[in-house]
């Protein structure tokens, strides 16, 4: 009975440690000052089939069955700045792709076509803060890109270029922040008392200025992934043991601090929410095989985001936009024009998250848009269309530079086409997207 009593006694604090540690709340965390920059490399495959059916005035109906297969490469350089008074996120994107297409009209081939794409994307956000967490924004974006395609049904060859430059300003109350430094923080005491190998629990505040030492050691730069390695597990080691945490140096210990820091934050975790106002003028230029298109775009926005990590395993985010477009179409097909296009719409999505281990999570989401398009007017009542879509995501980390990654999504469309011949229309996808990852640090 002397053995069992110490023994339950163990139980129970371990117990009421992980239960403790588990409902702290995600959202208190703050980032503190930081810089990340970030290279990956990723090859991919996806596809889709599409069954469409579009209804006439004069009772015509088409039945379009659609397929198409896609490989691709991206090559992707991200940077990310957080301090007290800005946040910035920079993307630099070239993704380069090749493209089998089918399509069939009531069981005829109307298009068999190969392509071979390369996209350029550039975009930068920039939050500069105020006070009571208001701030002002600029948003920049380029697109740039070159498409060759053989056409086989038709026996031809096109090129074409697309350059479509904008460039946002606006301003906005909330902040967003990323927590999954905290998250990580609290798996790695939980790991070290599962193993024996932890002293005491630790406070709410501890746990905290323990995340903030794990967003900066991060963060810090390297170009030899070895001495990255070394200096991180040092600085958290020399953290733990300086505030008398940690019992026995042992291959224990070290064994599962390794295994948490590998892969302890290896999703984004978001808290908080915004609401911006942002306006964006911008412009489109595409050359098809020498007909020549050009369109002058305003857009104005207000957009809310929600970001709530309810505990260690769940995550709810919302986001609500409202956006107006007005394009002026300028040249088309090396005629000059000044014909006007207005297009509106409510776009609503909200996704939940669950994180079951260190190294997978799977997340659904409802994705629904209403939109209103003319060639006339603002918001014509002859114009709306509906999109809504069901998906799922899932992921697994193999190893710290190869992952794995699945998107299944359906797709379901009315009056996607509109004009004055047509009464109605709908059609449904189903598209699938499986990567793999493989990331230079």
């Amino acid at each position: 009975m002397k053995r069992i009593y110490p023994f339950i006694a163990f139980l129970f604090f371990s117990h009421f440690s992980f239960a403790q540690y588990e409902n702290f709340d995600l959202s208190k965390y703050k980032l503190p000052e930081i810089k990340r920059h970030q290279l990956d490399i990723e090859f991919g495959a996806d596809g889709e089939s599409e069954y469409r059916k579009v209804n006439y005035d004069n009772s015509e109906t088409n039945i379009d069955d659609n397929f198409n297969a896609n490989i691709n490469s991206s090559l992707l350089y991200s940077y990310f700045k957080n301090t007290e008074k800005v946040q910035g996120n920079l993307d630099i994107d070239f993704v380069t792709s090749f493209i089998s297409d089918r399509r069939e009209r009531n069981s005829v081939v109307l298009d068999d076509k190969s392509t071979f794409n390369n996209v350029l994307r550039v975009s930068y956000e920039a939050k500069y803060y105020l006070r009571n967490q208001w701030f002002y924004l600029l948003d920049p974006y380029l697109y740039l890109s070159y498409n060759h395609g053989e056409n086989d049904d038709w026996e031809s060859n096109y090129n074409s270029t697309s350059v479509n430059p904008s460039f946002g300003v606006g301003f906005g109350k909330g902040r967003i922040e990323q927590v999954q430094d905290y998250r990580q923080a609290i798996l790695i005491i939980n790991e070290m008392e599962k193993r024996g190998v932890l002293n005491r629990g630790l406070t709410e505040n501890e746990l905290l200025e323990f995340a903030q030492e794990i967003s900066i050691i991060k963060n810090e730069r390297f170009f030899d992934s070895r001495k990255r390695k070394e200096k991180e597990l040092k600085t958290i080691d020399s953290f733990l043991h300086q505030r008398g945490l940690i019992a026995d140096n042992d291959i224990n210990y070290f064994v599962g601090m390794d295994d948490m820091w590998r892969y302890g934050a290896l999703q984004i975790r978001e808290s908080g929410d915004e609401i911006k106002f942002v306006v964006f003028p911008g412009y489109v230029y595409d050359d098809w095989s020498g007909n020549v298109y050009g369109q002058l775009n305003l857009g104005g926005a207000i957009r809310y985001k929600y970001r709530k990590p309810l505990n260690l395993k769940w995550q709810f985010n919302t986001n609500l936009n409202l956006n107006h477009y007005y394009h002026k179409v300028l040249k088309q097909e090396g005629i000059s024009t000044s014909e006007t296009k207005y297009r509106s719409n409510f776009i609503a999505n909200s996704a939940v998250g669950y994180y079951p281990n260190t190294r997978t999570y799977i997340s659904a989401e409802l994705f629904l848009v209403v939109e209103n398009r003319s060639n006339d007017k603002v918001l014509d009542s002859d114009g709306y269309n509906e999109h809504i879509r069901l998906a799922t995501r899932a992921y697994y980390y193999i190893s710290e530079k190869l992952r794995l990654g699945l998107n299944i999504s359906y797709n379901w469309y009315n009056n996607e086409t509109y004009g004055n011949t047509v009464t109605g229309s709908s059609s449904n996808n189903f598209n699938y997207d499986l990567a793999l990852n493989y990331a230079i640090f």
